[in-house]
């Protein structure tokens, strides 16, 4: 390679001034003069001008001179505008004159202020630092200086000591663009997010600084102190959250909260005014063999039991009448009811406790269902045996004992069918088989048969079983590392129809083992559904009918799964892994319990973080449960659209916490819901404005709503008392255009003694005509469109999206039953 001289690159200001051909630090009196010439020299309309030097001599010229501007207001602002005029006047170039009594040395435009501003700094004078910081920054931003990042970083501490927390920073961003892995800055910033008040954000920052330090290794005391510095910022933040959000901590029970479960709200106060404050209950059962009932949210004990047995499980009636069913060891049911005060003290007093009687001592019950009246009760046995007791009488009702019938091995998970109730229940057991049962004998010969066996083999064990709220589908959650002798891990969601037992779809992504399962309580048309795994990530779901193969997330957040912890056979376990996974009452929400003791609330459209608390400090949190309803911290307030949402938690420390989840608008930029008051008095004002009866607003009720399909896949086939069975035999592509409404309406209702089946007789005006067929179509297209277009638009909010959504599903409808009207007259025809 030949040797040579290397040609310095020019910097920006350089090729400013040798474009005016001029030396860099010319003065402005000098950059005129040279401008005026060589624009009369060069200017295209003279002979021999060239307009593009023209060009590039007119842009100089303007750079510098705002270059000029630039030091004359930083010069002002530090009280030298005097030496200013004298250099312009007498031509000075390099140097400035300094005022009486200060260094007479001369002043370079970047770093020497730099250095007065950090003495000011020292000195406690933070407002005369800022201005020295100011000034440099000016030079700084045109010279490129190599202490851009150093004098930012001044700049944000001077910022953050005035508590001027914005724009601290927005320096700090600043330097973190400039030098990603400079420590110190994030420290900065994690300071001036606390002092906004942004403490979640603050947190999730602490953290990951905190691991990235611990992974960089580093032996030096600085690096040491700067471990020691985001840990002793998460410390902060969590107390902060906890102090400000934590309602009530309790020491429920010695040794590890075993289940925990909400009170719903009774069916018979279903007429109360919403915005009349009730109060919650949330019951318990621990290690330590009790069974406790508290209220909420201050975590007051109405209610102690010691049981006879090691405790398995409990679940409310879906009634709301205070009905509770507890399972364990040695066959025990037992049934307490409660008499839960509505309003004032909060009391629970015990009106009935059975034992029922159906299983031998030598079997543990591991599963426990109501059925959708509260009327029958269901368990399984870890033997495979299963048995249907009438709640109201305490009598066994049906029996499959273990054997030739029943599971080979014992019973994970149960469900009864949410609309058809008692007459049919479906099982998932470590034997590999989920079975659906007929209980009534309604399709087969004798009450109690297995009408499906639901297997796909070398699935592994079926862990959970849940039925769409529907009831058309049956989904299924296996694992093969549930048996010892696994050599690999599979870990499957399988969907099945509850008529014809066949499978509909699978879905493979889960790398471990399914911790937690939730569906959306208003899922529109999508089926929505949200896992837990052990591999620390959080999957949305859409459940689909359709057979066509593997199905895909349609939403994943793996950004807290931590670090890898133990296996378990050949499955392994993240430490921020999800162990139980809740839906707000009305679906806007995600509530999160981890292993690492975190409980985080996640947005359910998009699955980020919104709040985050450590509820233990190093002991997992196993449970979690939403209040029914806002509740109002003042039981003489009525509820607002403000009013916060209340999250029971219980862990492996035998700890019970009430958490409270603020609601409101759109985020603010940087705080959270407790940071910025003038925010949060912008967000109250937006939520009572969109709030349906002044409680509800658009965040809490999310939907997910398909374009492609907005109509159910079946037909409604319903009985003498109006209750949806599930698909008809006469099913006929026509009818996906049949709406049966949202799920809530296809639930018990005593009241509904008709079917509501569409008329197809035409209404007046419509006629049996396919230019009035495809008008209908091209309204319904019209309508999709516009949607798309609306919800692909950023500058929306997602209040305004959701309005859209209702606004969408209420024009949609009268164009469904006219589509449908009109095939079937053109069809007789």
């Amino acid at each position: 390679m030949a040797q040579g001289s290397t040609k310095k690159k020019m910097s920006p200001i350089s090729k400013d001034f040798a474009a005016l051909r001029l030396d860099v630090g010319a003065s402005e009196r000098a950059v005129k003069t040279a401008y005026k010439t060589l624009a009369r020299e060069l200017h295209p309309d003279k002979s021999g001008g060239d307009s593009k030097a023209f060009v590039r001599v007119q842009r100089a010229y303007e750079r510098l001179m705002a270059k000029y501007d630039r030091d004359k207001n930083a010069l002002r602002a530090m009280g030298t505008s005097d030496a200013v005029s004298r250099r312009d006047a007498g031509g000075s170039e390099t140097t400035l004159e300094i005022g009486r009594g200060e260094d007479a040395s001369a002043v370079a435009m970047g770093g020497d202020l730099k250095a007065l501003g950090d003495e000011r700094f020292e000195a406690g004078d933070h407002e005369r630092a800022l201005e020295y910081y100011d000034a440099a920054v000016a030079y700084a931003r045109v010279e490129e200086s190599s202490a851009y990042a150093e004098l930012y970083h001044a700049r944000a501490r001077a910022r953050i000591a005035l508590e001027r927390w914005t724009d601290a920073i927005d320096d700090t961003d600043r330097v973190i663009a400039a030098r990603p892995l400079w420590g110190p800055s994030y420290a900065l910033k994690g300071r001036a997010l606390e002092g906004l008040g942004a403490w979640s954000r603050a947190a999730e920052l602490y953290r990951e600084q905190s691991e990235r330090a611990m992974r960089g290794n580093a032996d030096d005391d600085a690096s040491h102190d700067l471990e020691r510095e985001f840990a002793d910022g998460l410390r902060r933040v969590e107390e902060a959250m906890a102090r400000q959000d934590r309602m009530a901590s309790v020491l429920a029970h010695r040794g590890r909260v075993v289940a925990l479960a909400m009170a719903p709200p009774s069916r018979l106060d279903a007429e109360r005014d919403v915005t009349i404050p009730a109060n919650a209950y949330v019951a318990t059962i621990g290690e330590d063999n009790y069974l406790k009932v508290f209220s909420v949210p201050h975590g007051e004990c109405v209610r102690s039991v010691k049981l006879p047995v090691r405790v398995t499980s409990l679940k409310w009636s879906p009634e709301g009448d205070g009905s509770l069913v507890v399972i364990g060891q040695a066959g025990f049911v037992g049934i307490w009811r409660f008499h839960l005060s509505l309003d004032g003290k909060p009391e629970a007093k015990t009106t009935d406790s059975i034992e029922l009687v159906g299983l031998p001592e030598s079997v543990d019950v591991t599963a426990v269902d109501f059925d959708r009246t509260g009327e029958f009760i269901a368990v399984g046995a870890s033997d495979g045996s299963l048995c249907v007791w009438d709640a109201t009488h305490a009598t066994l009702d049906l029996a499959v004992p273990a054997g030739l019938n029943a599971h080979k091995r014992g019973i994970t998970s149960l469900a009864f069918h949410p609309v058809r109730g008692r007459n049919q229940l479906t099982t998932g057991s470590l034997d590999g088989d989920g079975r659906v049962w007929d209980l009534v004998a309604e399709a087969t010969e004798t009450a109690g048969e297995c009408l499906h066996t639901l297997r796909w083999k070398g699935s592994g064990a079926v862990i959970d079983v849940n039925y769409l709220s529907c009831g058309r589908l049956i989904v299924t959650s296996t694992s093969s590392s549930a048996s010892a002798s696994a050599i690999m891990s599979t870990n499957r969601m399988l969907v099945w129809s509850s008529v014809s037992g066949r499978l509909c779809k699978w879905y493979d992504a889960h790398s471990s083992r399914i911790t937690a399962f939730s569906w959306h309580p208003h899922p529109g048309s999508r089926n929505i559904a949200v896992t837990g795994c052990d591999d620390g990530v959080l999957r949305v779901w859409s459940i689909r009918a359709s057979p066509s193969g593997a199905g895909k997330t349609i939403l994943a957040n793996g950004d807290y799964a931590g670090s890898l912890g133990e296996s378990r056979g050949v499955d392994v376990k993240r430490s921020g892994a999800p162990l139980a996974v809740a839906h707000s009452p009305m679906g806007g929400l995600i509530a999160v319990s981890t292993r690492d003791g975190h409980l985080r609330i996640h947005d359910s459209d998009t699955l980020e973080a919104t709040s985050c608390w450590r509820a233990s400090e190093s002991n997992a949190v196993t449970h979690v449960g939403w209040s029914p309803l806002p509740m109002s911290l003042d039981a003489s307030e009525r509820l607002t659209a403000t009013s916060p949402w209340m999250v029971v938690t219980g862990g492996e420390d035998g700890q019970m916490n009430v958490w409270k989840v603020a609601r409101g608008g759109e985020e603010d930029s940087y705080s959270d819901d407790f940071g910025d008051e003038n925010a949060l008095m912008k967000r109250e004002k937006s939520a009572l404005e969109s709030a349906p009866a002044g409680v509800f607003t658009a965040r809490d009720v999310k939907t997910w709503w398909d374009d492609g399909e907005c109509a159910s896949e079946v037909t409604p086939r319903e009985d003498a008392f109006g209750l949806y069975l599930g698909p008809s035999p006469e099913d006929k592509p026509i009818h996906k255009a049949l709406s049966i409404g949202e799920a809530p309406e296809q639930l018990y209702n005593p009241n509904r003694l008709s079917s509501k089946y569409l008329s197809l007789s035409l209404r007046d005006g419509e006629s049996a005509s396919v230019e009035a067929f495809n008008a209908n179509e091209e309204k319904i297209r019209q309508l999709q469109s516009e949607r798309a277009a609306f919800m692909s638009d950023e500058t929306k909010s997602s209040v305004d999206k959701r309005a859209y959504s209702a606004r969408f599903a209420t024009d949609l409808k009268p164009l469904q039953e006219a589509r449908t009207r009109l095939y079937a007259a053109l069809q007789s025809q």
